[in-house]
């Protein structure tokens, strides 16, 4: 009766139409106790059965379900279960791929206590190190030195840790730097923009972005050359020092290529990358990617932050 009032509540307050099939929100089954839902409508709930067995349902929107597992699941498992806890870190690491990464850590990852198991993602490599302890310092004292070894090993590839991510990687390196960022995108049109000011602080450092999708766009705004191809090298290096020019910045990030086949002699999923840095820095990388037009746009945007990062530490 309780959820149901809720409903009934949310519902006039938001001045929508109420349905009795809204009510299947508000069911449970006999025994079992509710889990509050602070991010949606519908309550998760848990019981017990005759032998011990615990069950847990869910709302399955991320933004429900996640929160939910933290605050609830999670430490209700806990305190059903012998103490002991998975504890987990996750390096982020760009630059080298998972077969290269096995060879490299292989010993570790045949460890079973630390556990280590690398995840592929796009343009990069996720390691998870989990252990199961009774406290937080307990799992510390045996996963940092795992991590301490895999960083000695990896080096400057391991970008990330945990929730941390590229964008707030390359933040933290311009904001040491007092160096500031400018953005010319073309086939991602705005893609690397977005992912760096996902991050809080952002603001400080990039100084904006051209998208600069068409052929005079480049021309006019960054004053690319007519006469020079817009799927090419030497298009995205002068993407790159004009839009650090244009906005007065230390450093230019710049991409121009084909996401898909347009009827032309260059290969679907062609991309350029280009940087302009301070001191005569200039760096343009090639690549031939596949898969979907967003695919090909997604990995465009990684790939272009991993070199301006890569570029920022020095790195080859």
């Amino acid at each position: 009766p309780e959820v149901e009032e809720g409903l009934r509540r949310l519902f006039a307050s938001r001045g929508l139409r109420w349905a009795e099939t809204n009510l299947r929100q508000a069911l449970k089954p006999e025994g079992a106790a509710l889990i509050p839902n602070p991010n949606g409508t519908a309550p998760g709930f848990w019981c017990r059965d005759d032998e011990g067995g615990f069950y847990c349902a869910l709302p399955g929107p991320p933004n429900e379900f996640n929160p939910m597992v933290e605050s609830f699941l999670i430490p209700r498992l806990a305190s059903l279960g012998d103490g002991l806890v998975f504890h987990s870190t996750v390096l982020k690491i760009a630059g080298i791929g998972e077969s290269r990464l096995e060879e490299i850590l292989g010993d570790l990852m045949a460890g079973e206590d630390p556990t280590m198991s690398p995840y592929a993602k796009t343009g990069e490599v996720h390691l998870r190190l989990t252990t199961a302890a009774r406290s937080a310092p307990e799992a510390a004292a045996r996963l940092d030195p795992l991590e301490a070894e895999v960083r000695r090993r990896v080096g400057p590839a391991v970008y990330a840790r945990n929730d941390e991510s590229m964008a707030q990687a390359i933040l933290n390196l311009l904001v040491d730097r007092r160096e500031t960022l400018a953005l010319a995108e073309s086939m991602t049109c705005g893609m690397i923009g977005a992912e760096l000011t996902s991050v809080s602080g952002m603001s400080a450092v990039l100084k904006g972005g051209v998208m600069a999708y068409s052929r005079s766009a480049k021309s006019d705004l960054l004053g690319v050359p007519h006469d020079l191809p817009v799927y090419s090298a030497e298009c995205a290096a002068a993407m790159a020092t004009g839009a650090r020019r244009a906005l007065a910045a230390d450093w230019g990030l710049s991409v121009t290529g084909l996401a898909q086949a347009d009827g032309s002699d260059v290969p679907a999923g062609s991309v350029w990358i280009g940087v302009s840095g301070p001191g005569g820095v200039e760096r343009v990388e090639t690549h031939r990617f596949i898969g979907t037009r967003e695919a090909v746009r997604q990995r465009t945007t990684t790939f272009a932050l991993g070199l301006l990062r890569r570029l920022l530490l020095g790195l080859p």
